[in-house]
């Protein structure tokens, strides 16, 4: 009888297996699932880590800056002005020495036959050529040719107050235009910005000239820093317009 019980416990077990191997073989089969491969050993030309995506471009320094990256750049070539969205153009500065005798590159009798107040833009460009700019208020046409500048500022279309910078002498202004109704030093105000030059006004001719030195400091060969042109005027309102100290009984230099 112990025999036989022993029999059937083990067929039971072998039974069960069977069933156990079945059940198994059985959901394999309905989820679709398969075993993969595993994956090749990494070869020698292949990186161990991961690639990262590709970029536009190289990998920046950290240590550089948008400014040094900008001087860098071989499409931004260093150039000796920077080029700005925005010009402020600025008058020649006193003491500046033009290219060439401006007394020949702009003949004084052009300058003086411009009319103020009746002289038009077209006219001017027709006698001087196209303005290097324009700019301010109220307009003002810089024409520039060989260094010199000549600068004409203008109402609605007509010419109102002409400079001309570095040009002549006080030599030359007194063989042109003889002595000075006036003489003046400059305190500075906002029409004439620096103080201690001096100022000699010919308010018949509508000139003033102005010089980088105080009027005892003046020779014949003391050179022009800017010679203004107008309509005639009034000595005490040029005397209260530009804030002149009035020089009493001067005398020109005698040489």
């Amino acid at each position: 009888m112990l025999s036989i019980r022993l029999k059937r416990l083990g067929g039971l077990f072998l039974l069960l297996i069977a069933l156990g191997i079945g059940r198994g073989v059985w959901a394999y089969l309905a989820t679709g699932t398969t075993i993969s491969a595993p994956a090749p050993p990494p070869s020698a030309t292949a990186p161990l880590t991961p690639l990262l995506p590709a970029r536009p471009s190289a990998t920046p320094n950290p240590h550089t800056t948008p400014f040094s990256a900008l001087l860098a750049s071989p499409a931004a070539p260093l150039t000796p002005f920077g080029t700005s969205p925005f010009q402020f153009p600025t008058a020649t500065p006193f003491g500046a020495t033009p290219a060439a005798d401006c007394r020949r590159v702009l003949p004084i009798e052009s300058v003086e036959t411009i009319h103020f107040g009746q002289t038009t833009t077209a006219q001017l460009q027709a006698a001087f050529g196209a303005p290097a700019s324009v700019h301010g208020r109220p307009p003002t046409y810089r024409f520039v040719a060989e260094g010199c500048v000549l600068e004409v500022s203008v109402g609605f279309r007509e010419a109102q107050e002409a400079i001309l910078y570095d040009y002549g002498t006080l030599g030359w202004l007194l063989a042109r235009y003889g002595q000075p109704a006036a003489v003046g030093i400059s305190e500075g105000n906002l029409v004439l910005l620096l103080a201690g030059r001096a100022v000699l006004l010919y308010p018949e001719r509508g000139v003033i000239a102005v010089f980088d030195a105080l009027p005892t400091e003046l020779t014949r060969t003391t050179p022009i820093n800017a010679l203004h042109f107008r309509a005639p005027y009034e000595v005490e309102k040029q005397v209260a317009r530009l804030k002149l100290a009035t020089v009493e009984a001067w005398q020109p230099p005698l040489r």
